[in-house]
């Protein structure tokens, strides 16, 4: 088998909680606009999430921990906070999308730890097999010409509207030339970078996902977003491995020669330019970022897409999070967040310095992404204190959680 599963015992419930837990996770990184997508497919499947939650917590109380519900609040009273400002405070209601991810983001983290960690594990290991399959089309794609296109889609509104080419495994954005980002079936290639950057810290030393590492390595490097080079380099400088630095050198060697004008493009041009690599703001929202904290709204926010009036819509990341939740939000948010992360990792006996990093590596992975109750981040960040049992450095003091 390409990738090997962890070794855990679970009773048959447990083993379908974690498979439709795991198949959830993956569902919420397949890009709304695809072929595979279905109109109204994401209120279906959080309504179905929502149903079934509430049966097995009813029903089948074993699949869950009690001691796990104090996370259960952590996570629910800063998003809670933020929508409550939102509405009390400017006037404007939280669209239903936010509730539903905040309902599953807030739930996962009451079911037991052996549910968490084979979620996690057939997550990153049909990730890989899917992210494995891609690459085989995306080099083949690249190096032919040829695109398997089963339709054409399209992303985005009257002012800027995408349009993409959809293979079997893959997104071509057509009009890029001859040579595209990787993105699998994502909805942008940034989407798969910061998650590979985070899953190569994750996965790193557990020697079932050896291979799952190498791909997730292979598919951030051709995503060229630059929150994978700098999640990368930090995973590369927290460990040495000379074997995996010369594997990722020739990789990116192949890649550069190959592809010089996108490294340049998407990499080294964003690092030397004037906004020094940080394209995830506009001057419009600077502005009104540092207007709003002179006039005092910014500590409470302006609302929910508040920037939605701003010509640059905001471009993405924790710069509008902020300006429409506001300071005292996001503080809540990172404060909980990092408590349920290292409370649970100090019960797994986790090094300090390991959940340290991997909290920073989260921090950008956030300023990039605002994602952090989206279930595909849920799952990696909720269910890594679990999963890092079985890294090599522990195993000998191993226990089946």
């Amino acid at each position: 088998m390409l990738i090997e599963k962890i070794p855990l015992s679970l009773t048959k419930g447990e083993h379908k909680c974690s498979v439709y837990l795991a198949t959830f996770c993956l569902w919420s990184m397949l890009a709304r606009f695809s072929v595979y997508a279905t109109p109204r497919g994401g209120v279906f499947i959080y309504g179905s999430y929502i149903i079934v939650f509430l049966l097995l917590y009813l029903s089948k109380r074993n699949l869950f921990d009690k001691k796990n519900t104090k996370y259960f609040f952590y996570v629910l009273l800063p998003f809670a906070f933020a929508y409550s400002c939102s509405y009390f405070v400017n006037g404007i209601m939280v669209e239903a999308t936010p509730f539903l991810m905040l309902f599953f983001a807030s739930t996962f983290v009451l079911f037991n730890d052996k549910i968490k960690t084979r979620a996690l594990d057939i997550f990153i290991r049909y990730l890989a097999i899917i992210l494995f399959l891609s690459l085989i089309e995306y080099l083949f794609t690249i190096f032919t010409g040829v695109i398997f296109s089963i339709g054409t889609v399209h992303n985005g509104n009257d002012l800027i509207k995408l349009t993409f080419n959809n293979g079997i495994f893959n997104l071509f954005l057509l009009y890029q030339g001859d040579m595209f980002r990787f993105q699998s079936l994502a909805t942008e290639p940034g989407l798969i970078g910061t998650l590979c950057g985070f899953l190569i810290y994750i996965v790193s030393d557990i020697k079932e996902y050896k291979y799952a590492y190498y791909i997730f390595w292979i598919s951030g490097i051709l995503s060229f977003s630059l929150a994978f080079y700098i999640i990368a380099a930090i995973q590369i400088s927290s460990k040495f491995n000379f074997k995996y630095i010369v594997v990722i050198a020739i990789i990116c060697f192949f890649a550069y020669h190959y592809m010089p004008d996108f490294f340049e493009e998407h990499i080294v041009s964003r690092i030397s330019g004037d906004e020094h690599g940080d394209n995830r703001s506009s001057v419009e929202l600077d502005f009104m970022l540092a207007k709003s904290f002179e006039d005092g709204s910014l500590w409470l926010g302006n609302g929910y897409r508040s920037y939605d009036s701003f010509v640059s819509k905001g471009v993405a990341g924790a710069k509008p999070w902020i300006y429409q939740y506001g300071i005292v939000a996001v503080v809540l948010l990172f404060i909980s967040y990092m408590y349920v992360f290292i409370d649970y990792s100090k019960k797994k006996g986790i090094h300090f310095m390991s959940y340290l990093i991997f909290l920073f590596v989260f921090t950008i992975s956030f300023y990039q992404r605002q994602t952090v109750d989206t279930p595909y981040t849920v799952i990696a960040y909720f269910a890594t204190p679990c999963i890092w049992m079985y890294k090599k450095k522990y195993r000998k003091n191993l226990f089946l959680v």
